[in-house]
């Protein structure tokens, strides 16, 4: 195939070649898969403009200039912390479904390439680098660069919006702080909330993908996928860094609410499942066998 072209047969394969065949094949040239994920964004960014105008024109509010700053945290906003125990009108569950596809998404992209990867010419690759080692950390680079491509789209596509409709700042308008994203909020300064923002999304979607990536060395890709989906729908109904998806929920901070995690527990919490996916599914790959995997 059109990869005999990428490197001579002679040439042993060292780590810096291996990432650059991962993302030649493995994300550009699959760059249409990323057309969804500027669909995912710009439904939020209507979604909030469209819910603001209502309520503008009902009295509710009054007329505001939507700010970068609002988007960010109606866009990863999740769900306030839900009580089981508390039965009312006030703590009814609704699955965060914007949330979800947000963080769910990247899983699809990333999960089946790896695999695949090894039923053609990526045997001979992995043979041709010496060491099981290299290919792994390739595609734990690859497996980030592809979480990092989307949400690089993500925002991308939320500044643009922000500034095309209102106001590419990133503070928050308080009046819709308020009333979309928790009441109380409106005041709180940014530089509390933005670092949320800004790195748990993506830190957390690449702890999913990776523990991922380790689990489909276990079980069957199908069942890795499965296994996040439930772990992510978990972390809905219960407030725990320990179920990771929490750390995404920017409802679900420090700064929102007495009960959230504080930025640096979810820092070292994703920043622990990123490294222990890497060295459990370094371990493992390393006994995987291949041949009758493949």
């Amino acid at each position: 195939m059109c990869s005999k072209s990428v490197y001579p047969e002679s040439k042993r394969v060292g780590l810096g070649l291996l990432i650059r065949y991962d993302w030649r094949f493995g994300l550009l040239s699959h760059l249409y898969k990323y057309i969804p994920a500027v669909l995912i964004f710009l439904l939020s960014c209507a979604s909030l403009q469209a819910g603001v105008g209502y309520d503008t024109a009902a009295g509710i509010l009054p007329p505001v200039r939507l700010s970068l700053g609002d988007y960010l945290l109606h866009t990863f906003r999740g769900i306030p912390v839900y009580h089981l125990v508390r039965q009312n009108t006030d703590n009814a569950f609704i699955l965060p479904a914007l949330w979800l596809i947000l963080n769910l998404y990247p899983t699809f992209l990333v999960g089946g390439y790896p695999l695949n990867d090894l039923h053609g010419y990526g045997q001979q690759i992995l043979t041709r680098s010496g060491t099981r080692t290299r290919w792994w950390l390739s595609k734990i680079c690859w497996n980030v660069s592809s979480v990092f491509v989307f949400y690089l789209v993500g925002y991308a596509v939320l500044l643009l919006y922000a500034c095309v409709t209102g106001s590419p700042a990133f503070e928050a308008t308080a009046s819709v702080a308020d009333h979309y994203f928790l009441s109380g909020t409106g005041t709180v300064p940014t530089a509390q909330w933005l670092p949320y923002a800004l790195v748990l999304p993506f830190l957390t979607t690449a702890a999913v993908c990776l523990l991922q990536l380790c689990l489909s060395l276990f079980i069957r890709p199908i069942l890795s996928y499965i296994a996040v989906v439930c772990l992510m729908v978990a972390s809905s109904y219960f407030c725990t860094p320990l179920l990771i998806g929490n750390c995404s929920m920017l409802a679900r901070g420090a700064f929102a609410t007495a009960e959230g995690i504080p930025l640096m527990v979810s820092l070292f919490t994703l920043i622990g499942v990123i490294v222990l996916s890497i060295l459990i599914g370094g371990i493992r790959f390393h006994r995987y066998d291949i041949l009758n995997k493949a």
